[in-house]
């Protein structure tokens, strides 16, 4: 059976809004710490594009409560969704 071009070929990425946590931290300036936590939402093709654009941004929401550790996942979440940790 011949193989068409491409065919081992990933399909292509649709972009898709991701929200990126980080620990206070992460985000305070270099000896004070902030409390609570903070996020973005980016618009990316993958959780690593959605890291690389979420340190770009300089926009963050405080959130009302502690994250421990940097937290990458969909907004809305399909069947299969990715949940990871930094």
């Amino acid at each position: 059976m011949a193989k068409q071009p491409g065919y081992l070929l990933d399909p292509p990425l649709r972009p898709r809004a991701w929200v990126i946590r980080l620990p206070g931290v992460f985000v305070a300036p270099s000896g004070n710490k902030l409390g609570g936590s903070f996020q973005t939402v980016v618009v990316a093709t993958s959780e690593n594009m959605a890291w690389e654009i979420a340190m770009g941004c300089d926009i963050w929401e405080q959130l009302p409560f502690e994250v421990k550790d940097v937290q990458i996942f969909p907004k809305d979440p399909l069947s299969h969704g990715h949940h990871s940790t930094r």
